[in-house]
């Protein structure tokens, strides 16, 4: 590890010589990110960026509710007197306006521990040289399944290591490594263009190294090619509103934007869709006791991340339990105020951001899935229907929209309405099954989960996502079920032209 004792020990001892009076806590953050990241376009490589982070930063409070933040790109103990000395000047005299009280931090209990993800082909397996030439080649091969359609490849590979030093003698030390492969294939046809894209997440270069990944990327963008070519004389779904199946990809924004973000304590405070009078409504029921929405870090995911940017251990977190409001996304100083209980979700983005309350990984559970042992990335929409109808869960004489790939979208969190938008579409109906354009899906988070009527398939949690928030950016992921089956409802829409 980068961030060893021999490193980190002349802070500890620099920390504790600092001796700050007993209302006063300082937490330090220091962190070192590696991020190497190439882009093939056409055939050729178009770049490669190398950049390492690394640093620290001085948060210091008060029990009053007064906090200070000082930063530096260098670690070392003089960095950090200097650090310490800045946040000490700026740190406000007396209880701020509408400040939260930090009594909760200075009552925690000192925390000791390290957590290290250990993978196969880490940061130093390939020369970038190497990298660069493997993945030129795969995109090559990707790029010869149909030479009609403009082609990308993208990989990226972090290692993002931090270690967190408290005035109660805390050091929390912790790796977060990532990696991702993303290849989009563009079509323009008589005057359109269509776009879809692959992806595969994963924590180092397995995906350039190993043949069963790529072999599955590679079948994965056949089909989406063959998609491609019908799209352009696809036809347009009516507006309206129809009982939909979404994807785990979609169900992961959704639950993540529409709900998981009115969750966080700070936006309880400010006034979401999940709160009244800056206080959480907990035991208010949102959606049928089949339902779960669950937020917390697991390990090997995108999103993945042990302890919070002061020290905690991150919770994982039911948001929805049985389809009642439990329990709020909080860090040590927003859970009192909203009368809810910390849970160690406060995250930054780097060490010279501040920590606010953030999601990990949040998804969807539904009771009693019915069961279907298949990636939901390898089924196509005929299979889905014929499923459907094989398992009684559609009825043939019904029109069912089968809604695939998110793409982002907005969300007001203190109406939990949402826009987002998708990659496919397809119509089921007497039998059979039509691609269609994509469309805007709308309405409104309390109408969806309230309309749920089926899980498909287990688990999905994987999906790759950068969170934006005052800001900051942060990797985030979830998902749910393969698949999610949702009844028509007014307030649930499909858009079209």
């Amino acid at each position: 590890m980068y961030l060893d004792d021999t490193k980190i020990l002349p802070l500890k001892q620099r920390l504790r010589q600092a001796d700050l009076p007993p209302d006063l806590c300082a937490v330090v953050r220091i962190q070192r990110k590696k991020n190497i990241s190439f882009d093939m376009v056409e055939g050729r490589c178009q770049s490669v960026g190398r950049n390492i982070t690394e640093g620290m930063g001085c948060q210091i409070y008060s029990k009053t509710g007064g906090s200070s933040f000082a930063s530096t790109d260098r670690i070392g103990p003089r960095a950090l007197d200097q650090c310490l000395e800045k946040a000490l000047l700026l740190l406000p005299k007396g209880p701020e306006p509408r400040s939260v009280s930090a009594e909760a931090l200075f009552a925690s209990s000192p925390d000791v521990c390290q957590r290290f993800l250990p993978v196969r082909h880490g940061l130093e397996t390939l020369s970038v040289a190497d990298a660069t030439g493997l993945l030129l080649d795969f995109h090559k091969r990707l790029k010869k399944l149909n030479d009609n359609v403009s082609a990308a490849t993208g990989f990226g590979i972090t290692l993002d290591e931090w270690r967190i030093l408290r005035t109660d003698g805390s050091d929390v030390h912790f790796t977060m490594p990532r990696s991702i492969l993303r290849h989009r294939i563009t079509r323009a046809f008589q005057g359109e263009s269509h776009t879809l894209s692959t992806s595969w997440i994963g924590n180092d270069y397995s995906p350039l190294l190993e043949d069963e990944t790529k072999n599955t990327v590679e079948q994965r963008v056949q089909a989406k090619l063959e998609l491609l070519e019908r799209l352009s004389g696809a036809p347009n779904v009516a507006h309206g509103s129809y009982p939909i199946l979404i994807d785990a990809h979609l169900t992961g924004g959704l639950v993540h934007e529409a709900f998981g973000h009115a969750a966080e304590s700070d936006a309880v405070m400010k006034g979401s869709v999940l709160g009244e009078k800056g206080r959480f409504k907990t035991g208010m029921k949102v959606g049928p006791e089949t339902i779960s929405i669950v937020d917390g870090p697991v390990e090997y995911d995108w999103g993945y991340q042990p302890y919070s940017a002061n020290g905690f251990p991150r919770q994982t977190v039911a948001v929805v339990r049985n389809g009642v409001l439990a329990q709020a996304l909080a860090d040590v100083f927003t859970a009192s105020p909203t009368g809810t209980v910390p849970t160690g979700a406060e995250r930054a983005e780097s060490y010279s951001s501040a920590p606010i309350p953030r999601m990990s990984n949040i998804r969807l559970e539904i009771a009693g899935a019915v069961p279907w042992d298949v990636d939901f990335q390898d089924v196509s929409g005929p299979e889905l229907y014929q499923f459907l109808l094989d398992r009684k869960l559609a009825n043939f004489s019904e029109q069912y929209l089968f809604l695939s790939g998110y793409k982002g979208g907005q969300v007001n969190s203190t109406t939990g309405d949402f826009v987002f938008n998708c990659e496919l579409i397809h119509s089921f109906r007497r039998g059979k099954t039509t691609l269609c354009r994509p469309a805007i899906f709308s309405g409104n988070i309390f109408a969806v989960l309230h309309s749920i009527r089926a899980g498909i398939g287990r688990q999905h949690i994987r999906r790759s996502g950068m969170c934006g928030k005052l800001g900051q950016r942060v990797p985030t992921s979830g998902g749910g079920p393969l698949f999610t089956l949702i009844g028509a409802h007014p307030d649930i829409r499909i858009g079209g032209r």
